[in-house]
């Protein structure tokens, strides 16, 4: 014990005489530290956090599986079956994820998210109510339901103005009274994954709410059923006990019922952003890696450096693990230093990432507050100190084993130089070589993928077109609209002054999900399962997407006249020759469509979509009842000017229309932006970090190196060697492993940049532009890192070099 703390005592004394030193390490690893514990934060939020209950080890999640779906939920029958088996569970409850509701306090109007749950969510989940009451077993009743609420401390502050004495006064949501029951702690935003909830309601006066009673008898899987298991009962005997209550549910054949720990259940699941969240982990990793290599490059500089330390040390007795556990000590102390800096660092980024909002306001819509919290809890410190042990093992072992080596030793007794030329240190710059490459080259993927997602045509203008949902489900508030509402309003919004054009669609492209069916397409004996559109006439005015061939719809195709639909030109060329479709054929079950007009080929759902067969069906002839159903208004000027108008012509067909969440098209294609300019930004900045981490590893390398061959150089100088040649001689020594390196990975850059294709725009995974500038660009840095050294050489005097 008194060797160790002499040694820590040393290694200290020894880092402190080298503050430069010192400083450039730890910045070098806390940079990718701090990246990676950030990143890591958002995956354990989004995946790896388990539900937020009480008892994690009793409590399980029940669920249904079937052929298609590995795990889709229970109904509610389901859960009154398994409520009911008491000698298995202690409490189960049932949720769904947050709903929008309309909030109403006087002249106001707005949307607020509610979670609707059962009586026992208070029992199960991990909250406590800084005021009032949970739910008790009545708001369970399927019928005539208690109208309650638990609000949330944000709904409390912010539209309730923290009223102490707001227990059992009432909150107006869909224009029925719900008394205040309690409000939540701080800090509770619910189950749902990506929406923090607002206030929480009994699913029971959420389904009479909103018009939907038969979802409490209907075999509908909307539901996540929790319960807590009884002490003693397992969870083989809570499966087997759930499995003959489903017995008594009229279930297909093919399903199933399962149970799983909810330790085992994450609250998340796999999106495109987990795929940039992935990648920007990665990109972490690769940073941290290059500064670990940096950093051991320097210590074994350091090593070589003190030779004399070295030879006295074996002298008065001490053995090679001695040595070693010192450079140990000394890895440890930066690694320790790192770590603080990286969590320091982690922490403003997360805050950065939490405060992140784009750069366009979603109309008048109140958009819901996001539910994750990064927080840095336990298993990220525990991820933190795993990144600070690994480097710290990696590079005290790999310097000390060098700078203790017998042959590092034998040179120092024959007062040689300690070069070793290229053999851990060739490793080092190739490694770094390699790594800079599978990290730049998805990073110039991505950044070609934002400038092509910026210029991207998507088919359509996006300028001055302003939405409003106008479906018969408004926030939750189902409105009673007249027959032929439709048409009615797009008439009357016509009529006012600074609008082009008026239509209704279902969905509104690249804000929404589409609509899907099978279609036969007759003739050719083909079936498809194509996307589709319901429209009304002026579509193609008002969005500016050209008619190729064929007519636009027109008032006369209505319920009662033939069915006709138009065809993308994709699904044109593809199923009939030349691309002539028009006359042709389709058919959805009993249906006959005929194709009238060919319109060209738009972006639907997104820009990284490549064309596909596309169809469009008269609105009058099959009617939407979806809530993504839009009124799409051209305007001459700034949409968001006609707001009032077109809301005075709403109510004057439906004064009691609850709400009005107005945006513009262009918001959609702007938030289509988002993600790709986001990643763009953030690999773009860890690129540029590798890069420069790459650079100046290889340029203290080579410093080193030329370093050590001092005296040789000063001899080749002596002999007449051309300064030239001898600048030669030293980038030829660093290129050839920078070559070496490239290869590597360029190899593996292929093989990595195959898993981004679902998150690019336009842009192919093997890029051959992006392949072929950025190892260009990395070896022009890394010939200039060999050139500056090199140079150097070049001057040395060789009298002096020769004394040396």
């Amino acid at each position: 014990m008194t060797s160790l703390v002499q040694d820590i005592r040393h290694s200290i004394r020894s880092l402190a005489r080298q503050p430069g030193f010192v400083i450039v390490a730890v910045l070098s690893l806390a940079l990718g530290m701090g990246v990676t514990t950030a990143v890591f934060s958002a995956v354990n939020a989004f995946l790896l956090r388990p539900l937020p209950v009480r008892d994690l080890d009793r409590t399980v999640v029940v669920y249904h599986v079937d052929k298609e779906h590995p795990d889709k939920g229970t109904t509610f029958p389901a859960f009154e079956h398994y409520r009911a088996r008491t000698e298995t569970f202690s409490a189960v409850m049932a949720f769904s994820g947050a709903r929008p509701l309309l909030f109403a306090d006087g002249d106001r109007r707005e949307q607020v998210y509610a979670e609707v749950i059962t009586a026992d969510f208070f029992k199960i989940a991990d909250i406590s109510l800084q005021l009032g009451r949970p739910f008790d077993a009545t708001a369970d009743r399927p019928f005539d339901p208690p109208l309650v609420a638990v609000l949330s401390d944000r709904f409390w502050t912010r539209y309730l103005r923290s009223d102490p004495e707001v227990v059992g006064k009432t909150v107006v949501l869909n224009g029925r009274a719900f008394t205040i029951a309690g409000v939540a702690a701080p800090k509770f935003t619910g189950f749902d994954p990506e929406v923090a909830a607002d206030l929480w309601i009994p699913l029971t006066v959420w389904a009479h709410l909103v018009g939907e009673p038969g979802r409490l008898t209907r075999e509908e899987h909307w539901l996540r059923t929790v319960g807590v298991l009884k002490e003693g009962v397992s969870l083989e005997q809570a499966g087997a006990a759930v499995a003959i209550a489903a017995q008594a549910l009229s279930a297909p054949s093919d399903q199933t019922t399962r149970v799983r720990f909810a330790s085992d259940a994450s609250v998340g699941s796999s999106t495109d952003a987990l795929a940039i969240g992935g990648a920007a982990f990665a990109a972490g990793l690769l940073v941290l890696a290059l500064g670990c290599m940096n950093v051991t490059s320097l210590l074994m500089a350091r090593a070589a450096a003190r030779p004399k330390e070295m030879a006295v040390r074996m002298a008065l007795g001490g053995n090679r693990w001695r040595l070693v556990r010192g450079w140990l000590i000394e890895s440890v102390l930066i690694s320790v230093l790192a770590g603080a800096a990286g969590l320091v660092l982690a922490a403003w980024l997360i805050d950065l990432v939490v405060a992140f909002k784009p750069p366009v306001e979603i109309g008048q819509a109140q958009a819901p507050t996001l539910a994750l919290t990064f927080d840095l809890d336990l298993r990220v410190f525990t991820f933190a100190l795993g990144l600070s042990t690994l480097p710290a093992l990696f590079m005290g072992l790999v310097s000390g084993l060098q700078a203790s080596s017998p042959r590092a030793l034998r040179q120092i007794k024959a007062d040689k130089r300690f070069a070793p030329g290229f053999n851990v240190r060739s490793v080092i710059i190739a490694s770094q070589m390699a790594l800079s490459l599978v990290l730049l080259i998805p990073c110039g993927l991505f950044v070609r993928s934002w400038l092509n997602a910026s210029v991207i045509d998507p088919g359509f203008a996006t300028d001055r077109v302003l939405l409003l949902p106008i479906s018969s489900d408004q926030a939750g508030v189902r409105v009673q609209r007249p027959p032929g509402f439709e048409q009615q309003l797009i008439d009357r919004v016509s009529a006012v002054p600074g609008v082009e054009a008026v239509t209704a669609m279902d969905p509104v492209p690249l804000w929404f999900g589409w609509n899907a069916a099978f279609f036969s397409i007759d003739g050719s004996g083909a079936q498809a399962r194509l996307n589709y559109a319901r429209i009304a006439p002026g579509y193609f005015d008002t969005l500016q997407i050209r008619l190729l061939r064929g007519r636009d719809f027109t008032r006369l195709d209505t319920a009662s006249a033939p069915p006709v639909i138009i065809v993308n030109e994709t699904m044109a060329r593809r199923y009939w020759p030349g691309g002539n479709a028009l006359g042709a054929r389709l058919r959805r079950g009993k249906t006959v469509m005929k194709v009238v007009g060919v319109a060209r080929d738009a972006k639907y759902a997104s820009l990284a979509e490549v064309s596909e067969p596309f169809l469009y069906q008269p609105l009058a002839q099959e009617p939407s009842t979806n809530p993504t159903l839009s009124l799409a208004v051209r305007t001459a000027g700034d949409p968001l000017a006609l707001r009032e108008p077109i809301q005075r012509e709403v109510q004057a067909l439906i004064p009691s229309w609850p709400a009005f969440q107005f945006r513009t098209l262009g918001e959609g294609f702007e938030l289509q932006q988002q993600l790709p300019r986001f990643s763009a930004t953030v690999l773009g900045v860890l690129g540029s970090l590798g890069l420069m981490l790459a650079a100046l590893g290889l340029y203290g390398v080579m410093t080193y190196v030329v370093g050590q061959r001092t005296h040789e150089i000063g001899i080749r100088l002596a002999l007449g060697s051309p300064v030239v040649r001898v600048m030669t001689l030293v980038v030829k020594q660093g290129m050839t492993v920078c070559l070496a390196g490239a290869g590597i990975g360029m190899a593996a850059a292929l093989t990595v940049s195959q898993f981004l294709t679902s998150v690019l725009y336009g842009v192919s995974p093997v890029d051959p532009l992006t392949f072929a500038l950025t190892p260009l660009l990395l070896l022009g840095v890394g010939l200039f890192a060999c050139y500056v050294p090199a140079r150097h050489a070049a001057r040395v005097n060789p009298l002096q070099a020769l004394r040396e």
